[in-house]
């Protein structure tokens, strides 16, 4: 924000940071459990291996909560001062 950034601008910098990682988790994730396809068969009854009812709660949660968890710092910082937050350093 010291160099012009906008807080809509610092927000969703900080948001992509923090939606990357899950996005890519949850690729390998699921990518991995289609790969063995006696994996959810074997642990849960009556699941399919490409089940969508069940890959897409279960792949939407964590990305809705690491969404919210790194939406809330970056509100945050957009609130602190530059030149408070660069003196401070």
């Amino acid at each position: 924000m010291a160099l012009r950034a906008t807080s809509a601008d610092v927000v969703r910098l900080l948001a992509y940071q923090g939606l990357k990682l899950v996005v890519i988790r949850v690729s390998v994730g699921t990518a991995g459990v289609l790969g063995i396809p006696c994996f959810p068969e074997c642990l849960l009854y009556d699941v399919k291996p490409s089940d969508l009812l069940t890959f897409v709660p279960v792949s939407g949660l964590p990305t809705a909560v690491a969404l919210l968890a790194s939406y809330i710092p970056a509100r945050r910082a957009t609130k602190v001062d530059p030149m408070v937050a660069l003196r401070h350093e």
